[in-house]
């Protein structure tokens, strides 16, 4: 694991990562999750336009511990948390939470934004995803109520219709 300040330990026993001070007075905080299997540019340009263009304090990378809709085999924790530090560690509004690997079991951003708005309840969340998350947002867990904690944030991709059945930010 690196030193860098923004990614949190990865547990070996259940352990709750701590929210630091300056996150308690009311961001406005962008996340990205997925399985960062591996991370890539577009995810970095799509942080970057969404930070840029909503005026976000920062952006959150939360790697999936279990994604819900991917069957495929993951590199391990340990080194998609390394490989999301090292892609990430050059941009002061970037940060790496591992909130979804410390909880353990299936990923579901319900849940996630849920744990985040009762550690954080003032902070702003914007959900940033691409079309193609975009177009299967509706088979996700309690979409609807998940689309009321969170302004709902679409990034364009070639070949992905922008044909959301939820009010989305492009």
């Amino acid at each position: 694991m690196t030193n860098s300040k923004c990614v949190e330990k990865i547990p070996t026993a259940k352990a709750e990562p701590q929210f630091e001070q300056s996150e308690n007075k009311g961001k406005q905080i962008g996340i990205m999750g997925g399985t960062f299997n591996p991370v890539h540019i577009a995810h970095l340009v799509a942080a970057e336009q969404a930070l840029t263009k909503l005026r976000l304090d920062e952006v959150w990378f939360i790697p999936d511990n279990i994604p819900p809709h991917k069957n495929a085999p993951l590199t391990s924790a340990k080194d998609r948390a390394t490989m999301l530090d090292l892609a990430t560690r050059d941009n002061p509004h970037f940060r790496v939470k591992l909130l979804e690997l410390f909880r353990g079991g299936v990923s579901y951003t319900i849940d996630t934004l849920r744990y985040l708005k009762e550690k954080a309840p003032q902070n702003n969340y914007y959900l940033i995803m691409g079309s193609d998350q975009v177009n299967s947002f509706h088979t996700w867990k309690e979409a609807p109520e998940l689309a009321k904690m969170a302004t709902l944030v679409g990034i364009r991709r070639p070949g992905y219709p922008q044909d959301p059945q939820y009010p989305m930010i492009w």
